[in-house]
């Protein structure tokens, strides 16, 4: 034990004296160790905001096509009968790896869309009042 201190004490009278070179191994562990618990917090962080990030676009593609799917409605005096097939079906536009399809029945339309990298798919239903909120496991458009 008494050499350890004594290898304490000469370190801190080689810094006092100014002929101290470099860094201890124990400087370097601390550095080492803070250095690693900043990136376990900030690499969840990270992962979660690429997740909310492919969710929001699937969403935002999602209102698009529901914009669109109204004004195709408006342009066909207020039926959505052909907005998914015909001639002048309704074209999503969607975002880079996100897959929107369309669904009519009778005067009620839904809208279900998915990334590749969510895994999940997000509904939008007319008749039940619009987006819904709940995120569906991967698998088919209900």
């Amino acid at each position: 034990m008494r050499t350890v201190q004594n290898a304490i004490e000469a370190r801190r009278e080689a810094i006092r004296d100014g002929e101290a070179k470099g860094f201890t191994l124990i400087e370097l562990l601390v550095v080492v160790i803070i250095i690693g618990i900043l990136a376990a917090i900030a690499i969840p962080v990270f992962l979660n905001q690429r997740q909310s990030a492919w969710k929001a676009s699937v969403e935002s593609d999602i209102k698009n096509t529901a914009l669109k799917v109204e004004t195709f409605s408006v342009e066909n005096n207020g039926s959505v009968t052909g907005a998914d097939t015909g001639l002048k079906a309704v074209v999503p536009i969607t975002s880079a790896g996100n897959v929107v399809k369309i669904k009519v029945a009778s005067q009620n339309y839904t809208i279900c869309g998915s990334n590749a990298d969510l895994g999940q798919f997000i509904t939008y239903d007319s008749g039940s009042g619009g987006l819904n909120t709940k995120v569906w496991a991967a698998g088919a458009c209900p």
